[in-house]
């Protein structure tokens, strides 16, 4: 995997996100500014290590985070306008050496999705259930795009017990496992230090004993 590329949230890191946010509604010739540098610098970056190494990376890892816990960050229009088309290209700039696009991207992004797939994201990452259900997600977008995460973080693996967590881990394989396109993963891949170990142990060892797939089961 090479990892570690975004298009906009990087951007609200040097702006400040708030002032960014302020720059895309009413100066957008300095928001461009701010979003060109970072972009520039990743694109040529990471197509340097295609160009040389390509062949050995599955997976190119955009981390942009669109969502709060209930709604976007950023309105459809201002995706648009300010992620769609860089985010566009990085997804090109991957395919064009035989790499997936996974986006990261945190919260309820559900009415962003049908863009995303659109633009060329191949994962998404993570599916936060606190956010969004895994399983409509899956029944709604599943056949267009492989789903990573969907354990809740907030809820179970943090406060549950070590059965409760095999149970909601075996419950979300049985409903994102059919017909390939899931990655397992917890509700948000960044496991805080305020979680039991045993959790931890109980929802990946599960993953072994039930996630595997066979050679029928991939996507196509």
């Amino acid at each position: 995997m090479a990892s570690g590329a975004s298009v906009f949230q990087h951007a609200t890191y040097l702006r400040g996100m708030d002032t960014l946010m302020m720059d895309m509604m009413a100066d957008p010739e300095m928001a461009n500014y701010i979003l060109n540098k970072v972009f520039n610098f990743y694109y040529e970056y990471y197509r340097r290590m295609f160009e040389a190494a390509g062949d050995l990376i599955d997976v190119f890892a955009l981390a942009d985070d669109l969502g709060m816990q209930n709604t976007l960050l950023i309105g459809p229009e201002m995706f648009e306008e300010y992620v769609a088309p860089r985010l566009k290209s990085m997804a090109d700039l991957a395919h064009s050496y035989q790499i997936k696009l996974l986006l990261h991207t945190c919260g309820n992004i559900e009415l962003l999705i049908p863009r995303l797939i659109e633009l060329g994201v191949d994962i998404l990452d993570p599916i936060q259930p606190e956010c969004m259900n895994p399983i409509v997600i899956k029944e709604k977008f599943g056949k267009n795009i492989c789903l990573r995460g969907g354990i809740s973080v907030q809820n179970i693996v943090s406060r549950g017990t070590a059965d409760e967590v095999k149970a909601e881990t075996r419950r979300i394989i049985d409903a994102l496992k059919p017909n390939g396109g899931y990655i397992l993963s917890p509700g948000h891949p960044v496991l805080q230090d305020d979680i039991p170990v045993e959790n931890i142990l109980a929802m990946y060892e599960t993953g072994y004993q039930y996630g595997f797939y066979s050679g029928k089961q991939v996507m196509q």
